[in-house]
């Protein structure tokens, strides 16, 4: 089986959870999701 991953829908996801975490840990000053997209626009 193949899965295609969107890097968008992922790091908006992540960065829901990073929001979450943040909201529910008073210890957790910040966090954030950090993204690097290198896929070929081409290929899409």
């Amino acid at each position: 089986m193949v899965v295609h991953l969107n890097i968008q829908k992922l790091v908006s996801h992540l960065q829901t959870l990073a929001d979450n975490i943040k909201q529910q840990n008073d210890n957790v000053d910040g966090l954030e999701v950090i993204s690097f997209d290198f896929t070929d626009p081409s290929h899409q």
